[in-house]
């Protein structure tokens, strides 16, 4: 994950960029589904989806900063 310029609360529910002049094509959802396993490899006992899906703005704050 290191190298990543988007924070993980920056593409929470995003959909997919397509590409331009300006930037290659962003899968948004894929990256998002990357951050997911990530965190579930780094924490003890992983995240439910319920509990991915029911995280507040605190959680947020924490997975942003739990790959770095």
């Amino acid at each position: 994950m290191s190298g990543n310029q988007y924070k993980f609360s920056f593409l929470i529910s995003r959909e997919k960029w397509e590409a331009t002049e300006e930037r290659a094509e962003v899968d948004w959802p894929k990256v998002e589904a990357f951050h997911k396993e990530a965190f579930n490899l780094v924490l003890v006992e992983g995240l439910t989806e319920e509990e991915y899906e029911n995280v507040d703005e605190k959680g947020i704050k924490e997975l942003d900063g739990l790959l770095k």
